[in-house]
Order: structure tokens, then C-alpha cells, then sequence
């Protein structure tokens, strides 16, 4: 273990104090919430899993095995209506700390206050889009945040009867980066209406399980829908799915052996495979046919 002890500490906090006095401050807009810098105990820094992502254990080690405290830095936190300070970054620094039974050892901290949740939650996914959470966290956030993009998903799944969380499971779907790039997809129909049409298609071909909303299903059918629209038949297109052999996984392992072939992703070649499943057999309509975007 590397441990470097810092320099003298309130001298740093009187010169990043006095550079946000004589900088920041007066470039903030009016409408900008109060901050201050201020040194408080490691150990009166809170958590809250409404606003942080979960901690990662290899990042946690990695700050404990090469402790620095002069690189410790300043933690960005919130000062709540009740005194409480929540930490908005700078958790895996300070949990290295609390490792080496430095919980009264002070640091530099950012400070809000005067901030709403949604506002803490907004402020987590600026100060941390460097070290981008996952999918899923972003997600939570972004509700608790009221983005528009995360609340139209939401309400897109929720009709369908899903719920996002981070495992696997009926009636949950994970796959958050692949939602996310169907509702962002540029069609011939709004990625909003190609990811509603695409989960009514994958739940009604194989039911409310885990492997009928996979992500690669979900990306590979809403960019189908992206790029057909209207043309796809969704009754045909259902009962083409429901009957084909070894439903939801086998289709997706054609998509895997047929990326070897064709390269592109996943996702990609279940686009391919669906259409070919589509056209099968029928003479007149074929996606194949059709002069897509």
C-alpha cells in the first residue's frame, strides 16, 4: 500500500475557497443553488442510494491499495434542509478512508445547498458522466430527475406490464441501453412508437419472461420497426414468432451465427433474421421488398 500524507489542509481549503470566491461565484446565474467549500470528518458524509449508484468493489480496493491523501481531492456533497450531508462524488475515495480508519480525517468538500432530490440526482449524473454508471443506474436517476426520455420509457414499459431492474426476471427488463437506443433511432415512425410497437410483438409472440425482452430482441425488433413501420404486419410478424423453433434464445443464436458470417452486431442480425422470418412464404408484402430508410 502507497499512503502519502498531505499538506497543510486548511491552507489548501483558504486558496480553493478564496479561487471560488474570486472566480466562480460571480459567474454563477441567478438562478444557479449556493455552494461553499467547506472541511468536514469523513464520517459525517452520508450516502443515499436514491441519488448514488452502488459502489464498486474493484474501484473501492483500488483507492485503498494506492491511498494518496494529498490526491484524496474535494467531494462534492449536499447539505439537506436537516444539516445532513449527502455525498454526490467522491464515494470510493471516501470509503478508502473509512478502510483505513480515517473516518474523523477531514476533507475538502463542494457543498450545496438548498437542493431538491431530483436536483441531487441531476447533479450525480453531471459530476459523474467521466466515470459513466450503468444503464440502470442512470436510469433510476434519470426518473428521480424527472428527464423526459427516462419518464417516456417508463411509461412506454409500464403499459406493457415491465418494470426495469438490474437482475433478470418475469416481468422485468434490464436492457435500458437497448431501449434507449430504439427511442433515440431515426425511422420512418417515432422510436417511441417502434419501442411500443416492438415490446407488444416480442410479449405476445413469447409471453412476459425474461427471454422474450433479451436486448438484443428488443434493439434488433424496434429497429425493424424503425425501418418498416407501418409495412410490418404485427399480427403476421406475432405469429410467425410465437410458432418459430425454440423461440426467443434460438433466435438470438441465429443472430450470433449469422454476425460470424455478416459481422455487424447482434442486435443487427436479429433485424436480419426477423425480416427473413417475416418474408418466409409470403408472396406479396415482403420487408425485403420495401425501400426502407
Amino acid at each position: 500500500m502507497r499512503t502519502k500524507v498531505p499538506s497543510n489542509a486548511n491552507e489548501r481549503l483558504r486558496q480553493v475557497q478564496a479561487t471560488y470566491d474570486a472566480w466562480v461565484a460571480p459567474m454563477q446565474s441567478p438562478g444557479t443553488k449556493p455552494t461553499r467549500v467547506e472541511l468536514h470528518p469523513v464520517n459525517t458524509l452520508h450516502r443515499d442510494p436514491r441519488v448514488q449508484r452502488d459502489l464498486i468493489p474493484s474501484r473501492v480496493q483500488h483507492f485503498i491499495d494506492n491511498l494518496d491523501l494529498d490526491g484524496i481531492g474535494i467531494i462534492t456533497v449536499s447539505r439537506r434542509s436537516d444539516q445532513t450531508l449527502i455525498v454526490l462524488d467522491g464515494q470510493h475515495r471516501l470509503e478508502a478512508l473509512l478502510a483505513h480508519d480515517m473516518g474523523e480525517w477531514e476533507v475538502t468538500c463542494h457543498v450545496y445547498t438548498d437542493l431538491t432530490l431530483a436536483e441531487e440526482a441531476a447533479k450525480f449524473l453531471v459530476l459523474n458522466n467521466s466515470r459513466r454508471p450503468n444503464s440502470t443506474t442512470r436510469y433510476f436517476k434519470g426518473l428521480l430527475a424527472q428527464d423526459p426520455e427516462c419518464l417516456a420509457i417508463e411509461a412506454i414499459i409500464t403499459r406493457h406490464g415491465l418494470s426495469v431492474a438490474g437482475q433478470t426476471g418475469d416481468g422485468i427488463i434490464s436492457c435500458v441501453a437497448a431501449m434507449e437506443r430504439v427511442y433515440r433511432g431515426k425511422g420512418i415512425i417515432p422510436g417511441s412508437e417502434a419501442l411500443d410497437r416492438a415490446l407488444a410483438v416480442l410479449l405476445a409472440s413469447w409471453g412476459v419472461q425474461a427471454a422474450s425482452v433479451e436486448g438484443h430482441l428488443v434493439q434488433g425488433v424496434g429497429m425493424l420497426m424503425l425501418r418498416y413501420g407501418q409495412a410490418v404486419d404485427a399480427a403476421a410478424l406475432i405469429s410467425k414468432l410465437g410458432k418459430s423453433k425454440g423461440g426467443a434464445p434460438a433466435l438470438v443464436g441465429q443472430a450470433r451465427g449469422l454476425r460470424d458470417i455478416r459481422k455487424g452486431s447482434v442486435a443487427d442480425n436479429v433485424t436480419e433474421v426477423v425480416v427473413s422470418l417475416y418474408d418466409h412464404g409470403r408472396r406479396t408484402h415482403r420487408l425485403s421488398a420495401v425501400d426502407a430508410p
